[in-house]
């Protein structure tokens, strides 16, 4: 499907109009939404692999930061 819109692209280059400018749009729109998902992807690929080759979840280290963060409140209540 990338190989046919990129020669739908370079074959609209050629014409003038609107349609031209949208079907451009469209195929950059459609090009930068799986790039977004590229790397969200990629991102979760990272943090599976940290969790299977180290053994932790990368995640742990916000939720004991926010569970601090909520206990610091607490005492601040608490003490007032």
């Amino acid at each position: 499907a990338l190989d046919r819109g990129m020669k739908d692209y370079l074959a609209l280059l050629q014409v003038k109009g609107e349609d031209g400018v949208s079907i451009c749009g469209d195929i950059y729109s459609q090009a930068l939404e799986l790039a977004m998902e590229a790397i969200g992807m990629a991102a979760d690929a990272t943090r599976i692999l940290n969790d299977l080759y180290y053994g932790y979840d990368s995640r742990r280290y916000l939720w004991e930061w926010r569970r601090r963060q909520d206990c610091i409140y607490q005492q601040k209540v608490w003490t007032r």
